[in-house]
């Protein structure tokens, strides 16, 4: 590859802590449809100079885009390219407010009207779902933690049952 190609700049995140930067070329998804919450459909392709330091779960962010990666390697390059295959999140900025008043900047999906069953089966409620990068969500959250999209409050009242197990935390609201 040329380095022409390699346009843009991203950091590479490791449990929140930025621990280098990479010029990348970012390839549009290799399929389209619909989101799921806060990840695109489609796997989106980033390719950088060899690093052998790239491995699954780690977040590349940088010029609008927040991208886990899922897979690395050579693919054919030779040693020339590193091909990584990424699962972009895609969301609106919004600010996280703890129950001691800090606030942090996150990217967030909400939900509306997802319905809620209780433990007998039976609907209980509608409530709302709020996704943020779990790289984003404070270690310790309590019920009553808000979340701040577009000028609406959602104060927080649990961790959805799905949630938490690796790109993505989601609270109930």
């Amino acid at each position: 590859m040329r380095a022409g190609h390699l346009r843009t700049r991203l950091s590479i995140l490791e449990g929140g802590a930025e621990v280098g930067k990479v010029w990348a070329d970012v390839r549009p998804p290799t399929e389209s449809g619909e989101a799921k919450g806060l990840r695109e459909s489609g796997s989106t392709k980033v390719i950088i100079r060899p690093r052998p330091d790239i491995r699954p779960g780690q977040i590349l962010t940088g010029k609008g885009y927040v991208l886990v990666v899922e897979a690395a390697g050579d693919h054919l390059a030779r040693g020339r390219d590193l091909h990584i295959t990424c699962t972009r999140l895609l969301g609106t900025p919004g600010t996280y407010t703890k129950h001691d008043g800090t606030q942090i900047n996150v990217l967030t999906h909400v939900a509306v009207n997802t319905p809620y069953i209780g433990l007998n089966g039976q609907l209980m409620d509608f409530r709302y779902r709020v996704e943020v990068p779990s790289y984003q969500a404070p270690a310790s959250w309590q019920p009553g933690d808000k979340i701040t999209v577009a000028g609406r409050e959602y104060v927080l009242t649990g961790l959805a049952e799905d949630s938490g197990h690796g790109q993505v935390t989601a609270y109930t609201a």
